[in-house]
């Protein structure tokens, strides 16, 4: 089965960001979401797959071996994601498989580029930043 939008977020203001942005295109879309392991973070009404959580360690590999198993299995024909690092693999696959890979960068990012945002930027299809004055600097696109 395919998905249309496969969703990569770490929980909690990530993984917000990632809903509010969904929920304002309210578009009929099969959506489900990835997040690394974390208690109680349950989206009703959809599926979310769990994986294990890493923190710039070996349990990366863990991760892009995940990645690969769940984009084979699902074949989304776009992922979101909203960082942080779990947002990494994905995009990896993303750009191995012909995925669109979109990624909206936090709102903690003002100066700079967070370090997944950093390395995500290289292999994403699109790539927003929050501010202004980032976006001047980076050259990516800015969105409110």
């Amino acid at each position: 089965m395919t998905t249309d939008i496969l969703v990569v977020s770490s929980p909690g203001g990530h993984l917000n960001t990632a809903r509010q942005l969904l929920n304002e295109m309210a578009l009929p879309l099969s959506v489900k979401y990835v997040i690394h392991d974390s208690k109680n973070t349950e989206i009703d009404g959809y599926e979310v797959i769990k994986i294990i959580h890493s923190d710039r360690d070996w349990r990366i590999i863990i991760q892009f071996l995940a990645a690969i198993k769940i984009m084979f299995n699902l074949k989304p024909k776009v992922i979101l994601s909203t960082g942080a690092g779990i947002g990494i693999p994905f995009a990896l696959v993303a750009r191995l498989m012909r995925c669109r890979f979109i990624h909206v960068e936090t709102f903690s990012a003002s100066e700079d580029l967070s370090l997944s945002g950093k390395i995500i930027s290289k292999f994403a299809n699109y790539f927003f930043v929050r501010y202004e004055k980032l976006a001047k600097k980076t050259g990516f696109i800015y969105v409110e």
